[in-house]
Formats: structure tokens, sequence, C-alpha cells
């Protein structure tokens, strides 16, 4: 799962099988939008305006197999919007496929099937940092407890990793506490 900032895909959680191939995604790094699944999958949901911005940057490879230009990313996020979901081979990681959709696409397909399913929008920008007994009055468990305690251990050690962890924790608190 990622958020979406200006250039970059964070990450707050990811699924993967028995035998993974290890991956140099972390919780809480910041990843090339280009170079991932789920930066595919967020990029192909961006209007044109957007993506014009986008590609007065450099795409910098990270494999040998990776996306470096705007015509072929293109081509990729064509794909991945007729498909519904994006799929990357390598391009991040040697020997690592990787397949994401973006939640919104998502959620816009079943949100007329399940009563539950809606968006909130922020009405304003005041940032609540949560303290350690709000996340234990959510009653997290399973996989999100575990991403939590990893991100609150990453946070407090300061530096950039520290600030992501903290970011991608703050996240966490916002999706668990919304669907409290």
């Amino acid at each position: 799962m990622g958020a979406r900032p200006p250039l970059y895909v964070l990450f707050v959680g990811r699924i993967t099988g028995h035998s993974a191939v290890p991956t140099l995604g972390r919780l809480g790094g910041r990843y090339s939008l280009h170079t991932t699944g789920v930066g595919k999958a967020l990029l192909a949901t961006r209007d044109e305006q957007w993506l014009a911005r986008y590609f007065t940057t450099p795409l910098l490879p990270e494999t040998l197999h990776s996306v470096t230009t705007e015509t072929q990313l293109r081509v990729h996020l064509e794909h991945t919007r007729v498909r519904g979901f994006a799929l990357t081979r390598e391009e991040m990681t040697l020997g690592n496929v990787s397949v994401a959709a973006a939640l919104e696409e998502i959620l816009d397909h079943f949100e007329p099937m399940f009563a539950a399913i809606e968006r909130r929008v922020s009405d304003t920008d005041l940032l609540v940092v949560p303290s350690e007994t709000d996340f234990s009055d959510l009653a997290l468990s399973g996989f999100a407890a575990l991403a939590a305690g990893d991100l609150a251990g990453l946070s407090e050690g300061g530096g950039i990793e520290g600030r992501e962890a903290g970011d991608a924790l703050l996240l966490l608190h916002r999706l668990a506490r919304g669907a409290a």
C-alpha cells in the first residue's frame, strides 16, 4: 500500500508470499513512481497536466529493466489503465515481479456494492500527531499492528528514515481511525 506524494511513492505496507524475492522496499521508504508497481498504478490515475509536469524530471533507472523514457512509461500506463492494474518486471529489484492497483479505482468500482465504502474529505490542514495511547485505542491486530510497531521503532531513529517512517505511521493512524 502506498500514498501518493508528489514525485515518489511512500510505502506504508505490502503483502508478500512465503518464497518472495527479497526487495529494497521497506515500510516508510520512498521510491520512484516509474519503477514500482504501486507507483505505476498511481501514475495511471493522473491527468495529462499532472503527467506533463511529472515528465519534466528524469526517469532514473533502478535496474537494467527500468523504464527510463516518457514514451515507454506512457505505454506502460496505458496498459495499466486497460488491465486495471500495474505490472513491473525487475524494474526496481532484480528477480521481482510486482502487481498493484490504485485503491481509488477499486473503490470507484465496488462503491455501489458496499454501503460502507466512502471517501473522507479533510476540511482542515491541521496536523494532529497521535500518541502511543492513540494507537492502542485503535485495537490494531495482525499485519496492521506489526506495521505500526515497525514504523514506531523506525520513527524514533531520526534522520530521513525516521521522518519517512513517522509520515507512514501518521497515515496508518488516519487510515485505521477512518476504518474504525
